[in-house]
């Protein structure tokens, strides 16, 4: 049964932290609606178990790339892993992202910029890329 009210047997799509929480739940959705699912994350443990429990549920082909979007050199690695094992990339979901843990008010410059970082020009670069 499929989560999602579509058919995208053949399309490949990256979900970017795809390993665990929202992404997890995103990259299985997409899974069960017959996507080939990449699991671009920076913690290759963890996303090769969320990568085998979605080839082992759905059926379909799963491939892991480590991925940090913060680095951009990582970001550019990513679609030609992708390319290669699959011949394309047909959806991205940027997923991706943390938050600063503290109040606004309290936050520092160096943990805003992570935010930054990770939550906007990581978006950027995965599109670009």
């Amino acid at each position: 049964m499929s989560f999602l009210p579509v058919d995208l047997a053949g399309r490949v799509a990256i979900v970017t932290g795809g390993n665990s929480g929202i992404g997890k739940g995103i990259a299985m959705g997409l899974a069960s609606a017959g996507c080939s699912v990449v699991v671009a994350a920076r913690n290759t443990a963890v996303s090769r178990e969320a990568a085998h429990e979605i080839e082992h549920q759905y059926g379909v082909r799963t491939l892991v790339v480590e991925l940090d979007v913060k680095d951009v050199a990582s970001i550019r690695r990513m679609p030609e892993e992708v390319i290669h094992e699959f011949g394309r990339i047909d959806i991205l979901v940027n997923n991706a992202g943390v938050t600063g843990r503290a109040s606004l008010l309290e936050m520092s410059e160096d943990t805003w910029d992570h935010v930054l970082d990770t939550n906007l020009k990581g978006v950027f670069f995965c599109i670009q890329a």
